[in-house]
């Protein structure tokens, strides 16, 4: 096979911006030191058969009402080589699944512009599709809609299944069996399960639904989908009834299950406003603007459209919109797209109209943690905002590591240093009950706005580091330590591995 890491890489850039879950501090820096080099390294050894996937770490990422999902953890050159493995069947999938794009398959929509060196067109874009595509289908002598979604999609994938997929696009072997090395060393099974938040992953799970997608349409079923969100619309109550068995077996077949507590059948007049709700309130905030605007997604990590900064009494009209369905609003009736709508029009026009809410709610709705943040930013960062991110942080209701880790990343990017912070930063950094994920962001900003005794205690966890990357990272850690004593640590240390030789160099500068 040919692996075009150059490419691979340019997507995983892509990935890092919008999807990845964690981005560990210093390894974009150290594995780009030597890029060409290193790209050509990992050409040659896919190419040779001989590429060694690292392990695929876990972050538990919530997703709301106490339910997390699995976030996977790849090193960048996983991700880089995995991303050239897949890419060597893009021909293949783009020609397969071409048919369902914008028609059934909304999310993750196959670029027709080559020339972009991107898989994927902008996933707000359809989102906006997956709406007006299921308010038409509502207008075609529909009564009834089902409505539901699969259980732990991505961690459920079959592997075996995936592979004969895979062969019968008559991908080549050798490709085949770099993708099963990948998959079995990530897997906690073995045999189930895909990385999530990778693009990669994304395109080899459109392929896994591709077969549901078809055999809904042989059966004469109507539907949309995005991701693992099945609309199906029916013409009595019969057919609907008649389809949530046909897409149970269907999925049933490929080892997944239809979530029973997210599976309704439900009337289309009674469904309509739902499909449209948070688009109907942003147009009739949008009218008040004079601002034309496209419904966000409700993922706020797919948010990639850019929009102008709304003027004074354009922003009257988003706070009036935050008022009543957020600020005055029962919290049941919580619409996570209109909240990124106005969340991000008061960003754009850097207003704290919401900061206070957002602060209360970090409990309630972990996440919006990313969607949050980004507001906060937006906002330079406010005194009264650091405080209460930091009273969240220190409170019992911060148990998700994952939530702190990307309120800490937060902290780190902005180069914000209060005592109150280096406290909590000297409490993860050496927890080993943590994530390793935790503690490497907390020794990045003690590294930077800590004491020389702080500096010191990253360097004494050099002997218990789990991995290269978290050893890389404390090498990364010392450039504020003496030059000397830096320097000797240094030398002591570089000769372990190439990334230990770069992280030198940086810690050098």
């Amino acid at each position: 096979m040919t692996a075009d890491t150059e490419k691979a890489f340019k997507l995983v850039e892509n990935d890092l911006l919008k999807s990845v879950f964690v981005k560990y501090p210093f390894e974009k820096q150290i594995v780009t030191e030597n890029k060409v080099t290193w790209l050509l390294r990992i050409k040659e050894h896919i190419e040779s058969s001989n590429y060694t996937p690292g392990v695929c770490e876990i972050a538990e990422v919530p997703k709301g009402k106490g339910a997390v999902r699995p976030g996977s953890i790849l090193t960048i050159r996983d991700m880089v080589a995995y991303t050239a493995i897949v890419d060597a069947t893009y021909d293949k999938l783009h020609q397969e699944l071409s048919w369902s794009q914008g028609i059934k398959d909304f999310a993750y929509s196959l670029a027709t512009d080559e020339n972009a060196g991107l898989w994927f067109k902008g996933s707000f874009s359809g989102w906006e599709r997956f709406r007006q595509k299921s308010l038409e289908l509502l207008e075609e002598n529909t009564t009834y809609v089902v409505i539901t979604d699969i259980t732990g999609f991505y961690e459920n994938i079959d592997h075996s299944i995936l592979f004969s997929d895979l062969r019968q696009l008559n991908v080549a072997s050798e490709v085949i069996n770099e993708v099963r090395k990948c998959l079995k060393k990530w897997s906690p099974t073995e045999t189930k399960g895909i990385p999530q938040g990778i693009s990669a992953s994304h395109l080899l799970a459109k392929l896994y639904l591709n077969s549901a997608d078809r055999e809904l349409s042989d059966l004469g079923y109507r539907h949309t989908r995005y991701s693992d969100d099945f609309r199906i619309f029916c013409t009595d109550y019969t057919e609907a009834k008649r389809s949530l068995i046909d897409l149970s077996r269907i999925l049933r077949q490929r080892g997944l299950n239809l979530q029973s507590a997210k599976s309704r059948i439900v009337r289309a007049d009674i469904v309509k406003p739902e499909f449209g709700s948070s688009a109907e309130i942003i147009e009739n905030i949008v009218d008040e603007m004079s601002q034309p605007i496209v419904e966000p997604s409700p993922y706020p990590w797919e948010d990639d459209h850019e929009e102008a900064v709304p003027t004074v009494d354009q922003i009257k009209a988003v706070k009036r919109g935050f008022a009543n369905y957020f600020a005055f609003a029962d919290e049941n009736t919580f619409d996570k797209s209109l909240f990124h709508y106005l969340l991000n029009q008061l960003g754009l026009a850097s207003d704290n109209h919401a900061a206070s809410y957002c602060l209360a709610i970090f409990e309630k709705h972990p996440e919006e943690t990313t969607s949050m943040l980004k507001y906060f930013e937006r906002l330079n960062a406010p005194e009264e905002v650091i405080d209460g991110l930091l009273a969240f942080m220190e409170s019992p209701v911060a148990v998700y590591d994952y939530q702190n880790f990307l309120i800490l990343e937060w902290f780190s990017r902005l180069s914000i240093r209060t005592d109150r912070l280096l406290e909590k930063c000297r409490n993860g950094a050496f927890d080993n009950n943590k994530p390793e994920y935790y503690r490497v962001i907390c020794r990045k900003i003690l590294a930077e706005h800590g004491t020389n005794t702080d500096i010191e205690r990253i360097k004494r966890a050099y002997t218990s580091a789990v991995s290269d990357l978290e050893a890389c990272a404390i090498i990364c850690c010392m450039k504020r330590m003496e030059s000397g004593r830096r320097n000797v640590f240094i030398a002591q240390v570089q000769g372990v591995g190439e990334y230990h030789r770069i992280a030198g160099v940086i810690a050098k500068r």
